[in-house]
């Protein structure tokens, strides 16, 4: 059967988004998009697949059983995969692909609800089969290490729970400490007014958890956490990474403690964010990098000969993140689908994907205050 694949990867080119910007989607966009692609599958005559091997939340889920065939597509086209924002350019690209491929692998996190309803769960929009709420529970399963750890974590945590959730925001996001004591108080007051002994208070900030904890008798999990979407853009992204050596079946590749594999031994400084001085088959090159630490260009000292190099597909490229902060993060997520109720606040007019699709999928009852 024809069959689509929704990749989640952490690097995909600029010039493959078709939204004109360079996107991190979260644990919630890619849920988004994958139910999305459900339903279009009904309407177009496709099999859904998801394949999560270039995403640091693998190393805390069960591996899904998909046949090579269709994982050898993924690894194919991995360097050239498309990203598809808008539901006309996702239903468009499919059907021209399927026209003359049996698989098509992407990244969608496309809307289906009309944009005005967009996360409002007072329209009562969006709907979900029971088959698509298990197909999401079947990806997003926890293997032994994440149940252990789900398991150690809520030792303290009451049976019957409820979540209170606040997203201060992307500026106060993700372990920042820098917020005006304006916006504490004014969340601690809605913090005050919405809470009892069962709950459990989540937040992407973990300073405000910790100020609430201080002051309330509040039940927090101290862990990081991380958007699980974002690409940690680093030159240590080149680390145990192997890249082309021109058009040549050759490679090169960078070692700890800068040393390299370069037709031999080798080694190599950093210079700033993307150049480093390589030194190898007797010659000095410096090789600047762009800004995913994809790609390069090379140039050897004294005669300038020019040599570009592409990484060559290799998981710790696409799963170089702070996985306790990712464990975290699905901590967060597992904790809300076993909730008796959600209570989210937020600064933004629309809810958290991280939050509504949760709701949605587990039949979790949802409160929500927007625009604070």
């Amino acid at each position: 059967m024809k069959t689509v694949i929704n990749v989640y990867t952490k690097y995909i080119k600029p010039e493959n988004y078709d939204i004109g910007m360079i996107l991190t989607p979260g644990l919630g966009d890619f849920i988004r998009g994958t139910i999305t692609l459900l339903k279009l599958s009904k309407e177009m005559g496709f099999n859904v697949l998801v394949d999560l091997r270039y995403n640091p939340i693998s190393n805390f889920l069960k591996t899904q059983d998909i046949d090579k065939l269709y994982l050898e597509k993924v690894d194919e086209n991995l360097n050239n995969l498309n990203f598809l924002y808008f539901l006309d350019n996702l239903k468009n690209y499919i059907e021209e692909s399927l026209e003359h491929n049996d698989i098509v692998t992407l990244h969608t996190n496309a809307i289906i609800t009309p944009a005005n309803n967009f996360y409002n769960i007072n329209t009562k929009n969006d709907s979900l089969t029971e088959d698509e709420k298990n197909y999401i529970k079947n990806i997003f399963t926890p293997n032994d290490e994440l149940k252990k750890y789900i398991d150690e974590k809520m030792i303290n945590i009451p049976k019957n729970y409820e979540i209170i959730h606040f997203r201060l925001g992307d500026e106060y996001s993700f372990q920042s400490n820098n917020i005006p004591e304006n916006i504490l108080v004014k969340f601690e007051e809605l913090f005050k007014n919405n809470y009892n002994e069962n709950t459990i208070l989540l937040s992407d900030n973990k300073y405000f958890k910790n100020y609430i904890k201080s002051k309330y008798n509040v039940h927090i999990i101290d862990t990081d956490v991380e958007h699980i979407g974002n690409l940690n853009n680093s030159i240590n992204n080149i680390i145990n990474n192997k890249y082309s050596w021109g058009d040549l079946d050759l490679y090169i590749k960078f070692l700890d403690d800068f040393k390299m594999d370069a037709f031999g031994e080798g080694e190599y400084k950093i210079i700033d964010d993307y150049n480093i001085i390589a030194y190898f088959g007797c010659k000095e090159h410096h090789i600047k990098f762009n800004k995913n630490y994809t790609e390069f260009t090379s140039i050897r000292k004294d005669d300038l000969c020019i040599i570009n190099g592409k990484l060559k597909i290799i998981d710790n490229f696409y799963k170089n993140n702070n996985l306790d902060g990712i464990k975290g993060s699905l901590l967060d997520f597992f904790i809300q689908s076993n909730s008796k109720k959600i209570k989210t606040i937020s600064i933004y007019n629309w809810i958290s994907g991280f939050i509504y699709w949760n709701s949605l999928i587990y039949d979790i009852p949802i409160e929500a205050k927007l625009n604070i």
